[in-house]
């Protein structure tokens, strides 16, 4: 009896990150419309979704170029082009360590040819640092470590899985952010739809 109570504790307090994590990156959403089938996403005030392209002739010291999981991304709001065909997304949120974002993202490609394999439509993505709802996104999932990967599922919810990037962590995720809610309900899904 003391395990089902501990269970039922449990999937409450992940009901009730869910609502605030989704509540927190619908934020900037407008209101009075219809709810819509986007992934959550501030969009950009300049128009622009592309990734920073180099100039010839700058002068920037030659490092290691960083490691990309998929597509580049300067903003979250390009998803809802980028992958308006797809279920969920993997974004990843590299940190300073190229070996540990490299892994990560290997990680990542395992996840995704298995879903992908279910007949489910999944994509890599990375969301560049000065994407501006990079910070927002980190505070309202709790990353403490980077690299961290962030799943988001159509019009469902997200989950993050940082430190110990693993396919079976990763998966789970996926069931997670993927997962359709009757206002958070759904044990590990958040949703919108409740204030």
């Amino acid at each position: 009896m003391r395990k089902v109570k501990v269970a039922v504790l449990a999937i409450v307090l992940l009901v009730a990150v869910g609502l605030t994590v989704r509540s927190s990156l619908l934020s900037g959403a407008p209101s009075g419309g219809a709810p819509t089938q986007q992934f959550a996403a501030a969009p950009r005030t300049d128009g622009t979704d592309a990734a920073p392209t180099s100039s010839a002739g700058s002068e920037q010291p030659h490092e290691a170029p960083p490691v990309v999981c998929g597509t580049a991304l300067n903003s979250l709001s390009a998803l809802n082009e980028v992958a308006a065909d797809k279920d969920a997304v993997f974004i990843l949120l590299p940190g300073k360590s190229q070996d540990a974002a490299k892994q990560a993202s290997g990680q990542v490609e395992e996840a995704l040819k298995k879903i992908s394999a279910t007949g489910a439509r999944v994509a890599a993505f990375t969301l560049q640092d000065e994407a501006p709802e990079r910070a927002r996104l980190i505070e309202a999932l709790s990353i403490e470590t980077l690299p961290s990967i962030v799943v988001i599922g159509r019009g469902s919810g997200a989950a993050a899985v940082s430190g110990e990037i693993t396919e079976g962590r990763l998966l789970g995720a996926y069931v997670q952010a993927s997962t359709p809610s009757s206002c958070g309900v759904t044990p590990g899904a958040s949703s919108g739809c409740c204030p």
